[in-house]
């Protein structure tokens, strides 16, 4: 399937293992696959992305790690694509929220914060991942824990490192038990 990001997303994986390409040729075509997935025709059906790498020589066993790495970095730019605009739609209500917030802020202060979200959310921003917090008292520090869930590159990552709320910015400390939301 096409996608935003493919071709960004695929070279940069290799740049970053060191891997150098020399010619990239991304098209759209139109294909239809039998339920197993094997291709059946070309010139109609579903538009699907293909791309074709010509990269520096590698060891044959280095081939199928190369191959791991570029599914998992397709796997996550499927991910960021479909929570994508529920991602964005979060936004939109995390502004629509600050009205009622608690904040440390003055009225001026939260109508630019609401302004900069609502900015943002209109295609002024990339968003890759979403996930809330919750803010737990444990051993007498107040703790930030992952809410169940998560979207884009945080979904099904439910293995998030809990995080003192002393390491975020000094001026805000929200009450223990409230939900925030990180972006």
């Amino acid at each position: 399937t096409d996608r935003p990001f493919l071709v960004e997303s695929d070279s940069r994986a290799l740049a970053d293992d060191g891997i150098g390409v020399h010619v990239l040729s991304h098209a759209r075509m139109r294909v239809s696959r039998d339920k197993a997935g094997k291709l059946t025709s070309v010139g109609e059906g579903k538009p699907e992305s293909l791309m074709l790498l010509e990269i520096d020589r590698q060891p044959a066993a280095q081939m199928s790690v190369i191959e791991a790495r570029i599914r998992k970095v397709l796997d996550e730019v499927r991910a960021i694509v479909q929570d994508w605009s529920v991602m964005r739609e979060k936004m939109v209500s995390l502004s629509d929220d600050l009205a009622t917030r608690r904040m440390p802020v003055d009225d001026a202060g939260r109508r630019e914060a609401q302004e900069f979200l609502r900015w943002a959310a209109n295609d002024h921003f990339t968003f890759f991942g979403y996930r809330e917090y919750r803010i737990e008292q444990k051993s007498g520090e107040r703790i930030l824990e992952a809410v169940d869930g998560g979207l884009g590159l945080l979904r099904g990552k439910q293995n998030s490192t809990t995080r003192n709320v002393k390491s975020l910015a000094a001026h805000y400390m929200p009450q223990s038990g409230s939900v925030d939301t990180i972006i």
